[in-house]
């Protein structure tokens, strides 16, 4: 099973905004999707004001940092996410076949492309890093991306400030 946010869509009612780092992707989103607004550049850099979301669904990106930027990612979400809001992760498993490549950075963290590294999650490690949320749900599940099978963890969380 693949899970996803199906239900909180703009065909169902919701105002839906993404950020995309790459030029590339938000000019291909926009052409896919020109009912949701999308931001081109860095959730770090993102100028949230005082808007709050009612969910926030983060698509294979966590893992791309080292764990202070983790945890800074995580905060920033916090911050804009409304009362009882939930959060949707994906991140990369360390039953993935690329867990380990490359030099270790921090533990679970491999770069083996330069300037690129990568978390590696267990189970155990993606709950704790949303120990300041109730978790609705977590597990893992397998996505196949080209020719490569990636296997990837998720979890649902809930903020009650």
């Amino acid at each position: 099973m693949t899970p996803s946010f199906e239900a909180l869509t703009y065909e169902n009612g919701f105002e839906v905004e993404g950020i995309e780092y790459s030029k590339d992707g938000v000019e291909m989103a926009n052409h896919d999707n020109p009912y949701i607004r999308y931001y081109h550049g860095s959730a770090f850099n993102m100028p949230f004001n005082e808007k709050k979301y009612s969910a926030i669904y983060c698509y294979n990106v966590i893992h791309l940092f080292m764990e202070d930027e983790r945890e800074r990612l995580i905060s920033l979400c916090k911050k804009v996410l409304k009362k009882d809001g939930i959060m949707f992760f994906t991140a990369f498993s360390d039953a993935d076949e690329d867990y380990g490549r490359g030099e270790e950075l921090e533990p679970n963290t491999f770069e083996n492309k330069k300037n690129k590294p990568v978390h590696y999650y267990s189970g155990q490690k993606l709950i704790e890093a949303f120990k300041e949320y109730r978790v609705i749900d977590n597990g893992s599940y397998t996505e196949v991306v080209g020719h490569k099978e990636c296997k990837l963890r998720y979890i649902i969380v809930q903020f009650s400030s």
